[in-house]
């Protein structure tokens, strides 16, 4: 039994791979979440970009798939972020990626998961946060 759970944030790059692919680092961790192996965090923004990537490559079915998951608690979900929260990440993300990184500020998590490089990759190699910005295939090794 895992008694210190990771706490993580799912980027919706993660979520919409896992559920494309499940055998994957992305399917693998959003298996894991569903089981309570890690404790995962969501937010309404995440939730509609990730359904509206669904729903725009015509996979209804796959949407289906991610509301049991919603419904069935796989992800906790958290408030907005503050305008302050908002503000501080400017300073580290480009801005699409601003209202993500923002949550994880107020949350206490291990780790905000990610599968873009390009716009994390700093913050992989050197977070000046009290969370880690890994990638699926990181995090695995750690549970």
């Amino acid at each position: 039994m895992v008694t210190n759970k990771l706490k993580v944030v799912l980027d919706s790059s993660v979520i919409l791979a896992g559920l494309f692919n499940t055998e994957g680092g992305s399917g693998s961790l959003l298996y894991a979440a569903e089981l309570g192996l890690v404790k995962a965090y969501t937010s309404s923004d995440i939730i509609t970009e990730v359904s509206r990537n669904i729903l725009q490559k015509g996979n209804n079915q796959l949407h289906e798939v991610f509301q049991g998951l919603i419904k069935k608690n796989t992800f906790e979900l958290v408030p907005s972020p503050k305008p302050e929260d908002l503000k501080r990440a400017t300073q580290f993300v480009v801005k699409k990626d601003i209202a993500i990184l923002a949550i994880c500020f107020k949350l206490p998590i291990d780790c905000f998961v990610t599968l873009d490089q390009k716009d994390f990759g700093d913050l992989m190699k050197d977070s000046p946060f009290h969370f880690q910005v890994v990638t699926p295939e990181m995090i695995l090794k750690q549970i």
